[in-house]
C-alpha cells in the first residue's frame, strides 16, 4: 500500500550492515474490511529474540517483511528445517543472525483467514488440524531451545505451555515435555494441574 515501502526497507538494511532483515506496521482486512490495524511500537526500533518468540507467528505479517537471503536461506538451522512453517522460524532467525528492525508505517496489508488462505486450509475450525499444527511447533521450538543453548527457554516454554497441555489430554505431545514447560514457567496452579492431568490421563490409559 506504499510504492516505497521496499525501497524503504532495502535502503535501510544498506545502511546498516548488521540488519539482516526488516518489517513494518501492517492494516489486517478480512471480507475487504479492515479490522485490524497492527503496530508493534509507534516508534522504529530493533525488535529482540524474545519478545518474537512470544510473539507468535501472528506477530509479523509475512508480506511485511524484507530480509537477506544470503545470510538466512544460506545457513538454515535444524530447527528451523524441521518448522512446518516458513515465516514464525524466519523471523526468529533473523533476530539470532543480526538485527531485525521495525518500521510503524503501516506499509502493507494482510488478508487473513481469506477463502483458500494456508490459516483457512490447515486451522479453520478443525481441532485435529490444530491439534498436528501444535504438536510440530512443539517439537522445533524445542529444538530451537537446544541449538540457543536454553537462552531463551523461559520464552519458548511460555509460549508452548499451553499447547503442551492441549496435545497431551489428547495424546499428542510426551509427559516429558509437559513436565519440561511446567517446571520453567509454571506456578503452583500449573503444578497442581499438571499431576492431576497425568493422573486422569494414566486412568484412562489402564481403564481402556
Amino acid at each position: 500500500t506504499d510504492p516505497l515501502k521496499l525501497q524503504r526497507q532495502v535502503d535501510y538494511m544498506e545502511k546498516h550492515s548488521d540488519c539482516c532483515m526488516t518489517a513494518c506496521a501492517t492494516d489486517w482486512i478480512r471480507d475487504g474490511e479492515v479490522f485490524k490495524n497492527h503496530r508493534i511500537s509507534d516508534k522504529p526500533r530493533d525488535l529482540t529474540t524474545k519478545e518474537v518468540i512470544l510473539g507468535g507467528g501472528g506477530y509479523l505479517a509475512t508480506c511485511s517483511l524484507v530480509y537477506d537471503r544470503i545470510r538466512l536461506d544460506g545457513n538454515i538451522p535444524k530447527w528451523r528445517k524441521m518448522a512446518n512453517v516458513g515465516d514464525y522460524p524466519l523471523q526468529i532467525q533473523g533476530t539470532l543472525e543480526g538485527k531485525l528492525h521495525y518500521f510503524p508505517n503501516t506499509m502493507c496489508v494482510y488478508r487473513y483467514c481469506c477463502k483458500g488462505s494456508w490459516t483457512e486450509r490447515y486451522l479453520g475450525e478443525r481441532k485435529d488440524q490444530t491439534l498436528i499444527h501444535r504438536q510440530a511447533e512443539i517439537k522445533w521450538m524445542l529444538e530451537l531451545e537446544k541449538a540457543t543453548k536454553r537462552k531463551y527457554k523461559r520464552e519458548i516454554c511460555q509460549r508452548l505451555k499451553p499447547y503442551i497441555r492441549d496435545n497431551y489430554l489428547n495424546n499428542m505431545a510426551l509427559v516429558k515435555e509437559y513436565f519440561h514447560v511446567v517446571l520453567v514457567v509454571g506456578n503452583r496452579n500449573d503444578i497442581k494441574r499438571m499431576f492431576k492431568d497425568i493422573f486422569k490421563h494414566m486412568l484412562n490409559m489402564f481403564y481402556n
